[in-house]
């Protein structure tokens, strides 16, 4: 355990024995209550999801719903032994250090922001009526509380972006999404759930009730880990076509990286820019199919020649078009050399006429060659680079994603990113 996580552990630890010490002395009786729900959002803390930097537990029901069942003191320890759970497991969960850092504070802020909510409002009105049954005021308290829990930990979680020197882009997008608002959804109609099923059958039915909850955690997980192990197999498949020239060692990568900012500033969802690092990663596939000596020949190309590296595009799509997953991005690879004037290949596609996605890939593998060292010709200064997209904006680059790449490769040490010094 590194530094900073320990001082995590030193801070998180004594405030949940604190709070625990604190609400034992106010309700001896109460507490005992309250320990399995601490147990429970402990341990949940395993399920926990991180969808792009943005970090969804279904342990946050658990603490939710100890704001209903339990004083705020005895809530708070629910809150912390959650919070200490999060920490426990976050070796195993593969969740950077930032972004468990931001969870801590979306998690805490908007529990504090339930919980002003509740106590300044809805606990006085649900004074008298049973938690074990719906009514209307019942509904009304819970959905308010978990929107004021949601928008508090959202906004927490944007300041947290800005704090931590993150993009603050990437974080909105995220929370804008439709599978973050799923996630948030679940939540949300498990705290209508839980709290009457507890108040009803006591920690037996608190566990009924969290089933569905914790199966939807659990199968997100297993979606997530699917599309790393998707990721990975790409790359291995890179490797393969990179191992042939080393010129182009770190390509597809650095493409894809590139490729994957100048989406994020245009009006693409998340999925799609998933699918646009799929492409991007695979974009030169079809040559695999290409004789080596072609691709690090020296000297000019034969006309013969330049038929076979021109085919690539259509070959790459013939080698994925059985992988079904991948379906959607094989236009994107088939037309990424294309040109803004219709005089590119395969087909000669006027700009309208060529995906987005393609254009993206276009421009971001253009850039990465010129700044690369290839048989040919020495590597181009980015300053050389930058000119040389300028001057063939309009004729083989779109130009209103020039004006977004421009932006990019004026931020500090973006071209470090990609492995090359400055020149």
């Amino acid at each position: 355990m590194n530094r900073k996580l320990l001082n995590y552990l030193l801070i998180l630890s004594p405030a949940l024995l604190i709070s625990g010490w604190y609400a034992f002395s106010l309700d001896p009786g109460s507490f005992l209550g309250v320990v399995p729900l601490a147990v429970l959002a402990f341990l949940l803390r395993s399920l926990e999801v991180s969808y792009f930097g943005e970090v969804i537990s279904p342990a946050s029901a658990v603490t939710l719903t100890s704001l209903f069942l339990f004083p705020a003191p005895q809530a708070l320890v629910v809150l912390f032994a959650s919070l200490l759970g999060g920490l426990a497991f976050l070796r195993f969960s593969h969740i950077q250090e930032d972004g468990f850092l931001k969870s801590i504070a979306s998690e805490l802020g908007g529990f504090l922001g339930a919980l002003l909510l509740y106590r300044l409002y809805f606990s006085s009105q649900l004074i008298g009526i049973s938690l074990s049954t719906y009514s209307p005021s019942l509904l009304l308290a819970l959905g308010a509380v978990f929107g004021g829990y949601a928008l508090t930990s959202s906004i927490l979680s944007l300041i947290s972006s800005f704090v931590l020197r993150t993009n603050l882009r990437d974080t909105l997008r995220v929370q804008l999404s439709p599978f973050y608002f799923g996630l948030y959804f679940v939540l949300g109609v498990s705290l209508l759930l839980l709290v009457p099923t507890y108040s009803a059958f006591g920690v037996l039915g608190f566990l009924l009730g969290l089933i569905p909850l914790c199966v939807f955690f659990f199968a997100s997980k297993l979606y997530f880990h699917t599309q790393e192990v998707y990721r990975q197999s790409l790359r291995s498949l890179v490797g393969v076509i990179e191992a042939m020239d080393p010129y182009t060692h770190g390509h597809s990568d650095r493409v894809a990286l590139i490729s994957l900012e100048i989406g994020k500033r245009m009006p693409l969802s998340q999925s799609r820019l998933q699918l646009l690092e799929y492409a991007a990663y695979l974009h030169d596939m079809g040559k695999v199919s290409i004789d080596p000596a072609i691709l690090r020949k020296p000297e000019a190309l034969s006309e013969e020649e330049w038929k076979i590296i021109r085919s690539h595009p259509e070959d790459g799509v013939e080698i994925l078009r059985n992988v079904k997953f991948l379906k959607p991005i094989l236009p994107w690879i088939e037309h990424h050399h294309e040109k803004a004037n219709g005089t590119g290949y395969p087909s000669a596609l006027p700009l309208k006429k060529i995906p987005l996605e393609a254009r993206i890939i276009t421009l971001a593998d253009a850039f990465d060659a010129m700044i690369s060292n290839r048989p040919y010709r020495p590597a181009l200064t980015v300053e050389e680079a930058k000119r040389e997209i300028e001057r063939n904006t309009g004729s083989q680059f779109d130009p209103i994603l020039v004006k977004k790449f421009q932006r990019l490769i004026k931020k500090k040490d973006f071209v470090r990113t990609l492995g090359f010094p400055k020149r």
